[in-house]
């Protein structure tokens, strides 16, 4: 624990075992968007590039999940495969049924979804409306996609 102390102590003086563990745990792990960033990489022999951050591109991707409508009968069990197996998944409901909308939001909020051996939920990324739908973007942000 000294070595510790003696590793993580400031010119300003000791900080606390909170912020030590931080700054050990910082030059442990990588950051996630470096660590999938270094499958997309290129080799340039003549210059150094920085990684990539395919996160930025997601929202640029065209759309290949389709939307689960609400009014169908097992419109939650077919969300929560589509959240655990794509990582995403698009709520739809006519503008109407607007409070229905709402409670199954709050319905998926509540719920966890199990991604192998990880139980997240899903986070609203985007809501639209057109064509007299109302969407619901949803994402598990831990699934690698």
């Amino acid at each position: 624990q000294t070595d510790i102390a003696a590793a993580t102590q400031m010119s300003t003086g000791n900080r606390d075992v909170r912020w030590r563990f931080n700054v050990i745990r910082g030059l442990l792990w990588e950051r996630g968007w470096m660590t999938s960033g270094r499958g997309l990489a290129s080799y340039n022999p003549y210059h150094d590039q920085p990684l990539p951050a395919p996160a930025l591109l997601h929202g640029s991707l065209p759309e290949v999940i389709s939307p689960v409508n609400l009014d169908a009968e097992d419109w939650a069990a077919i969300c929560q495969e589509t959240l655990a197996s794509h990582g995403q998944a698009v709520l739809r409901a006519s503008t109407d049924r607007t409070d229905d909308l709402a409670n199954a939001l709050a319905d998926l909020s509540t719920r966890p979804i199990d991604a192998g051996f990880l139980h997240l939920y899903p986070a609203v990324v985007a809501i639209r409306e057109s064509q007299g739908f109302r969407e619901i973007y949803l994402e598990l942000r831990e699934v690698v996609r």
